[in-house]
């Protein structure tokens, strides 16, 4: 019997001689401050901005897909994986179904359809997750048929709901935001960033660029970035804020709370009345939450492991108490069309202030949290903390960027974040997006993040807790005592009119 087939080749001496071409392989450092953030960031608290975005109509995550392959997977970073300090390529080796796939039955724990409060258990349990970095670090998750409530009854149930999830080392908060920007009808001919908007951009860059170096001699500008370097020295040497019931050993885990369709121009005109802006109200409301939440846990009786296990605080434990807030300031945001492909951003700064907690009359408060941080952006702290992170973030020894983050965080109770995205409403497929909200990482030690955002006239805020160290419910505590504040603001406007 014939063993071999009559027309099998002889075997070749050289066994590379047949062997494929090498594929081709992309190769580009990531940004500094991306890489910064990459090596400070642990496997229980990685460096992920999410987001949520709701669409009036139904996609499915084939349609979704293709909206991606046309705009963002145009751009390598998308398509490569983050091998050591670069992004690298392997032509071929990247699949659209592997970031971008329906929500299933298990995801939602065997029960379906997907609703706000079966999207919420998701999340928490998905947004603490590391990813892998031999692929590239983003995903997207499709909620087709998604409600408000599982009320069946209701015509409700036409939406889709997107949960993206992207690694800094990718885009920083305020570029994610416009990534799901361009998914949307408009981005094909218009810039998602209107003409106003990227001149007020512009305008807040070179504000913050000059209070360093328009008009400033050398000695007045080392003066300055010697006293930042000072003060987190100082705050890593001597922690601060034993009492802070939102300090401590964090385990990664998280419960969210989040409100979208905030009246924008409403809360503009409420700051605007007392000489503030957007941000100082924002920051006074959740000011006065943390103060709020630590009086209502100390007449409960409740007692801290942060505190050694005795009372978290005593009954005048507000008085004159101030808790430190840590605050991303944007320097250089991308804002040229397509926005996606010219910036990652990552080209932000960091601001420490130090936020009241006692009670006090709300306009009072207003005014103060406003002048803090008037003396912060005065101040090249910003720049910075974005040099520092630069620096340390291109080294190839990642605990030098761990201590430095370490030493930045040692004393922060809370981190609150201003996204600002399109101004305009945005359609995918004729349907109309109608929330784009988006969730902050926090740092190890860090159990509070508050993310605030702007979409088409209108305000999202977020809250973002550990729950092992504050406890199911509080995140919805906090987003629902800054909700009342801001009411009363509001209310205070009318009453000025």
């Amino acid at each position: 019997a014939q063993t071999t087939p009559p027309h099998q080749p002889a075997a070749q001496s050289t066994p590379t001689a047949m062997s494929p071409p090498p594929p081709t392989v992309i190769k580009r450092r990531g940004t500094k401050v991306g890489l910064f953030l990459k090596h400070t960031e642990t496997e229980s608290h990685p460096a992920i901005p999410s987001f949520t975005m709701v669409v009036g109509g139904r996609m499915e995550h084939a349609e979704v897909q293709q909206r991606v392959l046309e705009s963002i997977c145009q751009y390598e970073r998308f398509r490569a994986a983050v091998i050591g300090d670069s992004f690298v390529e392997v032509e071929g080796a990247f699949s659209i179904a592997d970031h971008v796939r329906p929500i299933t039955r298990d995801d939602l724990q065997g029960e379906w359809p997907p609703t706000r409060e079966r999207l919420r258990a998701f999340m928490e349990r998905r947004f603490c997750l590391p990813m892998d970095p031999s692929k590239p670090m983003w995903e997207m998750i499709v909620a087709h048929g998604y409600r408000e409530t599982d009320d069946r009854s209701s015509s409700e149930g036409g939406k889709t709901a997107v949960v993206a999830r992207v690694h800094h080392v990718i885009v920083d908060g305020t570029a994610a935001g416009i990534m799901l920007g361009a998914l949307s009808d408009e981005a094909k001919t218009d810039s998602i960033l209107d003409e106003a908007t990227k001149a007020m951009i512009d305008e807040k860059v070179r504000a913050i660029k000059a209070s360093v170096t328009g008009g400033c001699n050398q000695l007045k500008v080392g003066l300055g970035i010697t006293s930042v370097l000072c003060k987190y020295l100082h705050s890593w040497l001597f922690r601060e804020e034993p009492a802070s019931p939102f300090r401590g050993s964090t385990s990664g885990q998280r419960t969210l709370a989040w409100r979208a369709g905030i009246d924008c121009e409403a809360s503009i005109e409420a700051a605007r009345k007392h000489g503030c802006t957007l941000n100082d109200l924002w920051m006074s409301c959740l000011a006065h939450a943390m103060g709020s939440y630590m009086r209502s846990r100390h007449s409960k009786g409740l007692t801290s492991a942060a505190a050694g296990g005795v009372a978290a605080v005593s009954p005048s434990v507000t008085d004159g108490l101030e808790l430190t807030a840590g605050l991303p300031v944007s320097l250089h945001p991308p804002i040229l069309p397509p926005e996606v492909g010219n910036s990652s951003g990552n080209k932000f700064g960091f601001l420490l202030v130090r936020l009241p907690m006692e009670e006090c009359d709300l306009v009072a408060r207003l005014r103060r949290v406003h002048d803090v941080l008037m003396d912060a952006k005065s101040s090249p702290e910003a720049l910075v903390s974005h040099q520092l992170a630069r620096v340390t973030g291109c080294l190839p020894d990642a605990l030098i960027s761990s201590a430095v983050s370490a030493a930045g965080n040692s004393s922060t109770s809370t981190i609150m974040s201003n996204v600002r995205g399109p101004p305009k409403r945005l359609h995918i497929n004729g349907s109309e997006v109608e929330s784009i909200t988006g969730f902050l990482p926090t740092p190890p030690g860090v159990a509070l993040g508050v993310g605030l955002g702007t979409y088409a006239g209108s305000i999202g805020v977020s809250v973002t807790c550990d729950r092992v160290l504050l406890g199911d419910g509080v995140a919805d505590e906090l987003l629902q005592l800054m909700l009342q504040e801001h009411e009363r603001y509001l209310q205070l406007r009318e009453v000025n009119r």
